[in-house]
């Protein structure tokens, strides 16, 4: 039997699940039962908590079970661990790893926890699982599930994900501080999937529209905004325009807001700044030369309602090249959950298709203003190298190309500036699993660039140089 859920939780015992969890309606249900054919509590819900039990063969047991009835969009295991009184930490800290660690195997994990939360999460080098009582006190965190499940669920492709609360100390009071220490953990992981699970409909979006010389289009755009079925703050920000945007935008008088920046900042700059004067604590973007269908942010709400832990959505869209329908090819499919590695070999998320949290634009620093173009590149991969990304599967924005002012017209090889891009985040980048993926797809954009150069006899030397580098 499949089931089809989004997102699963793993615990090791029944007494570490927090009630916020049966609150909020959140079928908990036994590896046990399920083992045993019992899926009465196995609701069409998008979330699914399993008790696992304790150890490693009931943790790769619900692991496998997991891979092969469910494929979830993720997996995030928490509960409890044991820390090192000569750590910096104390019991009530909540920690994710950065390694999972067993007797016979080490895996980095994906480093991060994907949901932007306000609870304040640390990051550990090692979470060691334990096997027997002889291996409990060899280490500095321990728990006895973790590994074994992340083995399996990386064999799988499936994201998993660990938080853990400090209950004790790894000593001889070890079973005495974990019973004392279940209050403060349940506590502590109500307020986090309260966080992730509850979700605040605004009373409105904040809608950030960057133009340049775009008066034969601009109007469709905001006409597009205005007649959505949901309420929108409309931000225009005009970049230094000559052409008769200004004639255009002051027909709106009061139904928009206009930034005006006296010279071509470029689209970076001009989207932080919409943001900067964004009133709502959701935004979403529209490039001038694209529009919505009137329903794209109702559904988005609507999503976010049954899928309340993302922080970013986007939506389908359809492409009209020089008035004609485009097909898009099979690697342009857009996917929802942890899509980083998608992101990494090309740009999967159209600005114009996002609604996302301020907070998250914020935490991220916005565009950056030194990509000349790609700048949607650069940061998507920083947001999705963290976070995991909502799909609302309604066509609701209409792309249009083909015309002479777009970036890809004006920069014929793109790559150079995505390039640019990988090239800080590999130098920044600490964990080997991202790392070494960034290398394998930054070696291959420079190999493509220096061959395609040097076919037009231009001068190479820099992106050869690059490629040594990377290759060290």
């Amino acid at each position: 039997m499949q089931f089809s859920y989004n997102l699963i939780l793993t615990v090791a015992l029944e007494q570490e699940i927090p009630n916020v969890l049966y609150e909020l309606g959140i079928p908990v249900v036994s590896l046990k039962s399920l083992l045993a054919g019992d899926f009465r509590q196995c609701k069409e819900e998008h979330t699914l908590c399993i008790i696992t039990g304790v150890g490693k063969e009931n943790s790769s047991k619900s692991a496998k079970w997991i891979s092969y009835h469910c494929h979830p969009s993720a997996v995030i295991n928490f509960g409890s661990t044991g820390n090192d009184t000569n750590l910096d930490f104390k019991i009530g800290d909540l920690i994710t790893p950065d390694t999972f660690l067993s007797r016979d195997f080490c895996l980095d994990s994906l480093g991060t926890f994907p949901f932007l939360v306000e609870s304040n999460i640390h990051h550990i080098d090692q979470l060691y699982s334990c096997i027997n009582k002889d291996d409990c006190f060899k280490h500095s965190f321990i728990d006895m599930e973790a590994a074994f499940q992340a083995q399996i669920f990386f064999q799988k492709s499936i994201p998993f994900f660990c938080i853990k609360y400090v209950t004790d100390y790894n000593d001889e009071h070890v079973a005495k501080d974990f019973v004392s220490s279940l209050n403060g953990l349940k506590k502590r992981f109500s307020i986090l999937f309260t966080e992730m699970f509850f979700f605040k409909e605004p009373e409105y979006i904040s809608v950030i529209i960057p133009t340049y010389n775009r008066d034969y289009c601009l109007d469709r755009a905001i006409q597009s905004v205005l007649k959505q079925d949901f309420p929108t703050e409309c931000i225009i920000v005009n970049d230094g325009s000559t052409d008769n945007s200004i004639t255009v935008l002051k027909q709106y008088k009061d139904t928009i807001k206009t930034i005006t920046l006296y010279k071509n900042e470029g689209v970076s700059i001009a989207r932080n700044r919409g943001v900067d004067y964004a009133s709502s604590d959701w935004i979403a973007f529209l490039d001038s030369d694209d529009e919505w269908t009137k329903n794209k942010l109702s559904n988005q709400i609507e999503f976010l309602k049954n899928f309340p832990y993302y922080s970013i959505v986007q939506s389908e869209e359809k492409w009209i090249r020089n008035g004609q329908f485009i097909n898009k090819k099979k690697h342009h499919k857009k996917r929802s959950g942890f899509i980083w590695e998608d992101c990494l070999h090309r740009c999967m998320i159209s600005p114009s298709s996002v609604l996302m949290r301020k907070a998250l634009f914020k935490h991220y620093k916005g565009f950056s203003a030194e990509c000349l173009a790609c700048e949607d590149y650069d940061l998507w991969l920083k947001i999705t190298r963290e976070n995991m990304v909502g799909l609302e599967n309604s066509v609701s924005l209409i792309k249009y190309g083909g015309h002479e002012d777009q970036l890809s017209q004006k920069y014929p090889i793109m790559d150079k500036f995505r390039v640019q891009s990988l090239k800080t985040l590999f130098h920044s980048e600490k964990n080997n699993f991202f790392k070494e993926k960034i290398k394998e797809v930054l070696l291959s954009k420079l190999r493509i660039i220096i061959q395609g150069m040097k076919k037009r006899y231009k001068h190479t030397n820099k992106y050869e140089d690059l490629l040594s580098e990377i290759n060290e």
